[in-house]
């Protein structure tokens, strides 16, 4: 797995996931044309819960935007580390298997990575992966995040509802054992 933020121990993050209440997302990207696959945990605020079963059953929270942009952060517990992913298929110049800098831009906090290009049917794409639970922490606490990339090109994506999307993520990956 490429570590893409801070590298942290299992331990580390479990003492943090404990004090904050975030918990341990976990590597595990769902492809919008995975979705028939997933199966339906629960809802909250916009936010979809899922099972990916093909991803050793990592839960994750999914939500699709008016512009057609879908978004995705999940677990796979088996790798220790998490995953985002943001796809529109408006995004045709995606290549499938690119990398490229990625950044997050929250209020007040800037994360960094690699991003691995993801093109699904209509979908296009990418997903990165993390170790770094200050990055989950800030997608379920803060409003929104700007993720870009160094050409310019970037997307807002409203963050309303996350903490108790992310908190059912945690109860959803509890119940998988």
């Amino acid at each position: 797995m490429v570590a893409l933020f801070k590298t942290m121990t299992w331990e580390d993050w479990t003492v943090i996931k404990r004090a904050a209440l975030i918990g341990a997302l976990m590597f595990g990207a769902a492809t919008p044309g995975m979705a028939r696959e997933l199966l339906d945990w629960g809802a909250v605020e916009g936010w979809n819960i899922m099972i990916n079963p093909a991803a050793g059953d990592g839960c994750m929270m999914e939500r699709q935007f008016e512009d057609g942009t879908l978004f995705q952060l999940g677990a796979i517990p088996a790798e220790r580390g998490g995953f985002f992913a943001v796809y529109n298929r408006d995004w045709t110049w995606i290549e499938d298997g690119a990398t490229g800098p990625i950044h997050f831009q929250f209020e007040d906090k800037k994360f960094g990575g690699e991003a691995y290009g993801k093109v699904s049917g209509k979908w296009y794409g990418g997903f990165a992966y993390f170790n770094n639970p200050d990055l989950a922490y800030d997608f379920a606490r803060k409003a929104s995040v700007t993720i870009s990339n160094d050409d310019g090109q970037s997307v807002v994506v409203d963050l309303t509802g996350s903490e108790k999307a992310l908190d059912m993520v945690i109860q959803c990956q509890a119940e998988q054992g």
